[in-house]
């Protein structure tokens, strides 16, 4: 017996090869004005290559409403001004489809920005929509409150107008047709524009205000140790620095360094005695400490301190790296602990057996050419090598790598001609990288210099009288590409601040002219705290 196929499908078969074969339809649409404004009539041309069905959706995308049309072109009065999707579906096929989006202005201009919410200090770019379908001359007055500022640097204009409640305003004026500008003052602000269009005058009466908060951010900041006082914490941002915070940390009594490493802050106190004592070896004075704080958390934890023992060994120089806590006593030893050490009290076991102190490092006397008894200026340690900086009799900066015991070798000074009171090394920048340094030089010249790695090319930053001041806490900020170091001149109040000059990218650039980042007093040690903060 054969197999017979029924006839229903056999016709299934034949209208779906039918189907098959029948040719996509191309879809496309067209409108008119190409640049439609509310209440104008809109006409939208169907300009697909086939098709007996045709379903029109016209969505307003900051409300979501739709609106539908079966009209093969069809006309549409927009009431609301803004951005709208118009879809145009033929023949009931999801496959096709054509999708425009189209732009409907209202009848007079008004404010835009490139960002909903506008962040303290952040750039915030203002443009005018505006319906001018011919092209017509365009010029702009926008109005900005003294909060403002360009973020080009340039200057906004003084100007007086009446405003909505019929008071005069002093206001900043920019004629620009795309302002960029950032504010520095939190809360409510707003933005009025007076725009023409050919010889048409649209006036801030008509042009609807911006007005918007301007909000917090979360950002870095300075830290700054005052002898005595609190840490400071004075934010910064992309386009300034906030107000001074005074924190709850304690700075101590001689917080001559202060050094972030990732989230930590670590606090290099001196102790409350700090000049030389005849019998250095024998006093009890010491009160110095190195001290880690949690950024995050504010939360202060004790490393080690000198408590019971001499005040010549308060921690008056310090560094920090990725596994130790490198430090100088006032003038002659050099010491490392591993980073998570906590609760130590520093030991003292006389000069002939300190180099059997678990911490010990080296001494002046084992470095040739060092002399014992002149003043630290500052340790820093990168790849088993160590500089050691040192002023007044036998100054300069002592280059050697560390030995077992007392000895070191390949011992090497640069910078003989500095008297050097505190330094930071930049290997980002140059061949060498760099050194940046505050010391007396030749020629009772005085102030920060910078040099390369090898005490090569040295150039003159910043002359300031150290006689009368000076410079222990110098900072490298990458992100900013400046260098920042506090300048305290006692005799000269007003020329104290911290300062900043644009980092040098190679060992034969010339700096900059400084400026100053504050113009805060007794400034010791600075760091730079990387953990975002909000809030001043």
């Amino acid at each position: 017996m054969k197999n017979k196929i029924p006839c229903f499908v056999l016709f299934a078969l034949f209208s779906l090869l039918l189907s098959s074969c029948k040719d996509k339809v191309i879809v496309n649409f067209t409108y008119e004005p190409l640049e439609p404004k509310i209440g104008q009539s809109v006409q939208f041309t169907n300009l697909s290559d086939g098709g007996e069905i045709f379903d029109w959706s016209f969505q307003n995308e900051a409300t979501g409403s739709v609106t539908r049309s079966t009209a093969e072109n069809p006309t549409r009065t927009f009431t609301t001004p803004g951005d709208y999707v118009v879809r145009l579906r033929v023949d009931s096929n999801d496959n096709f489809v054509n999708t425009k989006r189209i732009y409907v202005y209202d009848s007079i201009p008004n404010i835009s920005r490139d960002r909903s919410d506008v962040l303290y200090y952040g750039n915030v770019k203002f443009k005018a929509i505006a319906y001018n379908p011919y092209g017509r001359d365009e010029t702009f007055q926008w109005f900005f409150s003294k909060n403002a500022s360009r973020v080009d640097g340039g200057l906004l204009r003084d100007t007086t107008i009446t405003i909505e409640d019929g008071t005069q305003a002093d206001l900043y004026v920019a004629y620009d047709a795309e302002p960029e500008v950032f504010f520095s003052s939190l809360g409510k602000e707003t933005v009025r524009l007076q725009m023409t269009i050919g010889t048409t005058v649209y006036t801030t009466d008509q042009i609807p205000c911006a007005v918007f908060e301007v909000k917090d951010a979360a950002t870095r900041s300075l830290l700054m140790a005052r002898a005595g006082g609190k840490i400071l914490r004075q934010r910064i941002f992309e386009n300034g620095v906030d107000e001074l915070e005074t924190t709850d940390i304690d700075a101590g009594a001689h917080p001559f360094n202060i050094v972030s490493s990732g989230e930590e802050l670590y606090v290099f106190d001196a102790g409350s005695h700090v000049d030389e004592l005849a019998d250095w070896e024998n006093d009890a004075n010491g009160d110095g400490s190195i001290r880690v704080v949690d950024l995050n958390s504010d939360k202060v934890q004790m490393v080690i301190t000198n408590n019971g023992t001499s005040s010549y060994f308060g921690f008056y120089n310090g560094y920090v790296d990725a596994e130790y806590v490198y430090w100088t006593d006032r003038n002659d030893y050099v010491y490392r602990m591993p980073k998570d050490t906590r609760d130590e009290t520093f030991g003292w076991l006389g000069a002939d057996n300190q180099r059997t102190y678990e911490y010990y490092v080296t001494e002046a006397s084992a470095v040739s050419g060092m002399l014992s008894g002149t003043l630290s200026g500052g340790i820093y340690a990168y790849n088993d090598t160590y500089y050691w900086a040192k002023g007044g009799t036998g100054k300069g900066l002592f280059r050697f790598k560390k030995e077992s015991g007392k000895n070191v070798s390949d011992v090497k000074v640069i910078l003989q001609d500095y008297a050097i009171r505190s330094f930071v090394c930049d290997r980002n920048n140059g061949l060498t990288g760099q050194i940046y340094f505050a010391a007396a030089g030749p020629e009772g010249k005085a102030g920060l210099w910078v040099s390369d790695m090898d005490g090569n090319n040295v150039r003159m930053i910043d002359e300031v009288d150290l006689s009368d001041g000076t410079i222990t806490g110098i900072v490298l900020d990458y992100t900013a590409g400046k260098v920042m170091w506090a300048y305290n001149n006692s005799h000269s109040p007003e020329q104290s601040g911290v300062k900043q000059v644009k980092l040098l990218l190679s060992v034969t650039e010339m700096p900059g002219e400084p400026t100053y980042f504050n113009r805060e007093q007794d400034i010791l040690g600075i760091a730079l705290d990387n953990v975002p903060k909000v809030g001043i």
